[in-house]
Formats: C-alpha cells, structure tokens, sequence
C-alpha cells in the first residue's frame, strides 16, 4: 500500500519534469536525479518509520529545486532578450532540440506544480504530526508567506487555533499575522480575546495582547503625525480649509481652464501616501486627540492590564505566589514600554497607572508601606523612558532625588523595617550603576579565553553612560553613594 502510494504521487509529476525539460531548465540527467530523489522521500515518509524530519528535509529539497529554477529561469531569459528574436536559424534549432525558450519560458506546468508540491508535502506532514508547531507548522508558514498565498495562510492558522486551542504562542501568531498583513486591527484583538478564554492564565498572552493595542494606537498616532492632524481643533481647521477648496473647484470647474497642480504638494502627497501605506486604516473611535480621547492615550491597553491583574491569579490561593505573579507581570509590563518611548505614547502616563494598580493591590505584610520593587518603580520613573540628552532629563532628575528623599528618609519607609529599607535603597543604587556609572568604572575590559589564545577587547557601548553630562553624573553618583551609606 505504501508502495503504490508512493508510485502515484511519483507518477504525478512526469508533466511537471518533461515541462522542464521542454523549456531546458534542467537536462535529463538532472531530471533523473530529482526523480530518484523524489522516489526515495515518498517511500521513506510512506514507511512505518518515518518521522517528522523527513517531510521536513523532503520539503526543503523541494525549495531548493523551485529556487533553482527560478534562477534558470531569470538566467535563460535575460539571455533570450539579448538575442535576435528574428534569428530564423535559431528558431530551427530551437525546435529541432524541442525547446520553446522564448515563448514559454517559466510559464508552463512548472511554474505553478513546484510550490504546489511544497504545500502538499508540508498538508501531509501536519496532518500526520500535528503536534510538531515549530518543525513543521512553522516552516509550512514561512513558505506560504514566502509565496504570498494569503489563503493559504488562513487555512494553517485556522487549522493550528484548532489543533492547539491552549498554545498562546499560537494565538499570538495569528494576532500578529492579522495586523502586520492586513492592518486588521479588529479581527487581531478577536483572536487574541478568544485565545485568553483558553489561556487565561497566560501571562504572555495578556503582555502581547497590551502589546498590540499599544502598536497600533502608536501607528495611528503616527498616521495623524504624517497628515498634520495633531489636535481636534486643527482636524476642525483642516475640514474647513477642504470644505472651502472644495466650494473653489467647484467655482473652477465651470470654466473651460485646466489647473496644474502644485509640484511641491504633489511630492508631499507622494511621500505621503508611501508612509501611510504600512499605517493602519483610520477608525471612527479613535477620532479627536489624546486630550479628549482616552483611547489615544493608551487606555485601551490599561484596560487589558486591570483584566489581566485578577485573571492571572484566579487559580492561586498563597498570597505570596500571587504577589510574585504578579510582580513579574508588571516588570515585563513596565518592560515594554521602553519600546515605546521614542513614540507619541505618553509611556509614563501608562506606567504611572501600573505602578498605582500595583500599589493598591500588592503590600507589605504590615500594609503601611509599598514593597520595595513598586517604590523603587515610583522613584525613577521620571529618568526610567528618558534619554540623557532630553532636554527635560536634567528636571527629571531632580525629581528622582525627591521622590528619594520623601520616600525614604522623610516618607512612608522612615518607620519601615530595616531589611525592606535596605532592599529599597541596594536596588535604587543598583539601577543608577549599572544605568550611568557602570563605564566609569570599567571603561575597557580585556577578556582573555580559558586557553590563553585570543584576547579581545570589549567596549562598552551605552548610550545612558556615554551621553550623561559630567555634572548630572556628578549628582547620580551622589545619589548611589548615598544609598550605599543607607545600607
């Protein structure tokens, strides 16, 4: 049986082959090789013993031979245009030999049954595993992205929601392809909202689905940038401007004059609409401006953030389990807005509302103080998303010293046990070292290899230590031996 199976996919192919080799992509002996290739993989994947690497190997030949024609067929056809397609004599001979170079090149059976083949390979090979999400699963995406096959996309992702309902890497997946190809905002948070019914527990899942709301009101923010639309008042100014350009051309239109239009505005509208091309579509909700529209701020995945605090704790009944929980969650929360702080998000509006969640919903045992991780968020926050070339870092830093000074000397920790004052003020001191003065120290570090062979010179590279002013570093230094004092 798997023998014949085998001999009929085998069969199936001579087309595709004598394809090839009418239009002398591949000669016969090559021809023979790849059949006895083609022979040996559907026998072995046909066998009891096969596994999930021989489709995957199999497959990869497969691409190897497309790739390869592809770049006989650019090859041959460049070399078809050069020549004289009025050469009477090498007309004849072309079809003395039987090859149709200049009339069917690359567009025959062939064009179209080598990815087609692919495809089927990776169907069978998940259908067979479909347990293996990153031997075959992925790599059966990868081509179909490769080829474009939008459709094709769709079915293996809908085949994979499916198949593993309690993957969240699989939803993720499906978000992110869901807006980065088709700026589908809605059908992504559709995805990612039934994937938290499967797995609400999934911290990744909640930090990815912040993620996406924060991408794609970070575009769209961009988008208005691009167009000029910063405020309400300036989109009602705009729309008067068009509604009165509009009222001219209908002025102009009932003259027989045709308007030349501005050259400068023609190249800015160009540029653009290249811009906004891998910008999101705009939606109604997200009109007006972040003063007056709360999703522009960044609610949205605030929201996402106050459903994620219960949720990820629903199944845990230790209250240090949960503060630990918890805790990570909004590190990496915290965490990723520095990806956004070169954007026109407010991050420290979003990370103040962390913070506070936080402190409302995690303390101490004696509830009269913050843990130290969640005062430690609160005191740099002001320099945690600015660069030290910012204008305002100089301010922003003497908010840090501050918010030390009311926190731990004069503020809540004063009365605090000695080990949580001590774990406040080693982590403060450990965050400014390693974010401004760890070059100071080691400017230049020499690493030599176990053998004593190669030595290497390292430099550190930091943007945070290399561009701080003698003088604020002066301060942050101030500030680390204070803390270490404290301790």
């Amino acid at each position: 049986m798997a023998a014949q199976t085998a001999r009929y996919y085998l069969e199936r192919s001579l087309v595709e082959l004598e394809d090839l080799r009418e239009q002398a992509l591949f000669d016969k002996n090559e021809l023979s090789i790849i059949m006895r290739r083609r022979t040996d993989f559907e026998h072995r994947i046909a066998s009891r013993a096969t596994k999930p690497k021989d489709f995957l190997r199999y497959a990869e030949y497969e691409i190897n031979v497309e790739k390869l024609r592809l770049k006989r067929v650019a090859r041959l056809g460049k070399e078809a245009s050069e020549e004289d397609q009025n050469d009477i004599e090498a007309e004849a001979a072309a079809q003395e030999t039987g090859t149709i170079r200049d009339k069917k090149l690359g567009r025959g059976i062939s064009s179209y049954a080598g990815p087609r083949r692919i495809f089927f390979i990776f169907d069978r090979a998940t259908k067979k595993y479909p347990a293996e999400i990153a031997l075959l699963w992925i790599p059966y995406l990868r081509f179909a992205k490769s080829q474009g096959a939008i459709f094709v996309q769709a079915k293996i992702y809908s085949r994979l929601l499916q198949l593993h309902p309690t993957s969240p890497a699989v939803w993720i997946m499906a978000a992110k392809h869901e807006l980065d190809s088709h700026n589908a905002i809605r059908s992504a948070r559709s995805i990612m909202q039934r994937g938290l019914r499967f797995n609400p527990t999934s911290a990744v899942m909640w930090l990815e689905y912040m993620k996406l709301e924060l991408i794609y009101v970070a575009q769209l923010l961009a988008r208005r940038k691009v167009l000029g639309l910063v405020t309400e008042a300036q989109q009602k100014h705009d729309e008067s401007l068009n509604s009165i350009d509009s009222t001219q051309d209908s002025l102009t239109s009932q003259k027989d004059v045709i308007e030349i239009p501005d050259s400068h505005d023609a190249v800015f509208e160009q540029k653009a609409a290249k811009e906004l091309k891998a910008l999101p579509d705009v939606d109604v909700n997200m009109l007006g401006d972040p003063s007056t529209n709360p999703a522009l701020r960044g609610d949205i995945a605030l929201l996402v953030f106050d459903s994620a605090i219960p949720a990820l704790v629903t199944y845990t009944n230790d209250s240090k389990e949960k503060q630990k929980i918890l805790l990570a969650f909004a590190t990496s929360v915290l965490d990723l807005l520095v990806d956004f702080a070169k954007t026109s998000l407010d991050v420290r509006y979003l990370a103040t509302h962390v913070i506070n969640s936080m402190a409302s919903s995690s303390t101490s045992s004696s509830s009269s103080y913050p843990l130290p991780a969640i005062a430690l968020w609160s005191t740099i926050l002001p320099i945690r998303y600015l660069s030290p070339t910012d204008p305002t870092f100089p301010d922003s830093l003497r908010e840090v010293l501050d918010a030390y000074t009311k926190t731990y000397i004069r503020g809540v920790y004063a009365k605090a046990p000695q080990s949580v004052r001590i774990d406040y003020a080693t982590s403060l001191a450990s965050y400014l070292h390693a974010r401004f003065l760890l070059d100071q120290e080691n400017d230049r570090e020499t690493t030599t290899d176990d053998e004593g062979e190669n030595n290497k010179e390292y430099e550190t590279i930091d943007n945070s230590k290399s561009e701080l002013e003698p003088n604020l570093r002066l301060i942050v230094n101030s500030l680390v031996k204070k803390c270490e004092t404290q301790q």
